[in-house]
């Protein structure tokens, strides 16, 4: 479930994501029918769009599969306050520096965003430590992690 209808999300990704798209979405959302509107402007897939790939996998472990798949999206859009995101964002970060890209000296994620928009961008910026903690996640977790 979400406190932002599919309407509001729809609204949020048209901003980052060209209409027309291919669009994963990781959700817990049992009623796939809420995302109607997003599947009328996107390409949409879910996890269970994929279950003769993953049937010798636990599904307990679905949720990482999904967070692996979102890490990797030129774009990840996730949802602030959010662990779940959080987690992708930093997994996001790793990449950003093996991978050397924009931003990834300052500690800031370019293609990295969250809704709803007071805190869509986020990441795309170094920020020290600070509450809420869980809301996201912080370039320290990421930068440097290689140097003694």
């Amino acid at each position: 479930m979400t406190e932002m209808d599919a309407r509001e999300i729809l609204v949020g990704l048209r901003e980052f994501i060209s209409p027309g798209s291919a669009l994963f979405i990781a959700t817990n959302e049992k009623d796939l029918s809420f995302f109607r509107p997003i599947q009328e402007v996107y390409d949409v897939s879910f996890l269970g769009d994929f279950g003769n790939m993953l049937s010798d996998i636990n599904p307990n472990y679905f949720p990482l599969v999904e967070q692996m798949v979102a890490s990797r999206g030129r774009v990840f859009v996730g949802t602030f306050f959010s662990t779940f995101s959080a987690y992708i964002a930093r997994l996001r970060g790793y990449y950003s520096v093996k991978e050397e890209q924009i931003g990834h000296m300052t500690g800031g994620l370019e293609n990295t965003f969250f809704l709803p928009a007071p805190w869509k961008k986020e990441m795309r910026l170094y920020q020290a430590i600070h509450k809420p903690l869980y809301g996201r996640d912080f370039p320290v977790a990421w930068r440097d992690i290689d140097r003694l």
